[in-house]
């Protein structure tokens, strides 16, 4: 049996040795060079209003460029992506939720999610 587990919500540890069978969340690197608990908010914080904008952007594209049919299951898309990803997020990150760190671990996970989105939508864009 695989059994996979999540330590501080961002370091991946596994107890099988088969940790190709596990998911192991995505690491940012925007704040590594963040020195202070308020840094890393700050810039976390930044970062995942850096990545909405941008997804925001792609989804205002596509409206423009769509048939309106699509827009609207583009808009009901995008609604239920975003319930899903802080759902996710709330999730991934429970562990760290009485921690001090943890505004800046649940950023990192939001612009994560961010990101992926991000690279699923500019699809979209690059095949109209």
């Amino acid at each position: 049996m695989l059994v996979c587990g999540v330590l501080w919500a961002s370091v991946y540890v596994h107890a099988s040795g088969q940790d190709a069978d596990c998911y192991q969340p995505p690491r940012s690197e925007t704040c590594i060079n963040a020195e202070t608990q308020y840094e890393m908010d700050a810039c976390t914080e930044k970062a995942v209003a850096d990545e909405k904008v941008a997804v925001n952007a792609i989804v205002k594209y596509l409206v423009e460029i769509n048939d309106p049919k699509y827009v609207r299951t583009l808009q009901a898309s995008q609604a239920l992506w975003e319930k899903a990803m802080y759902a996710d997020c709330e999730f991934e990150t429970v562990e760290s939720s009485t921690g001090t760190g943890y505004f800046s671990i649940l950023n990192n996970c939001l612009e994560n999610k961010y990101r992926q989105r991000k690279a699923y939508l500019s699809w979209f864009v690059a095949h109209p």
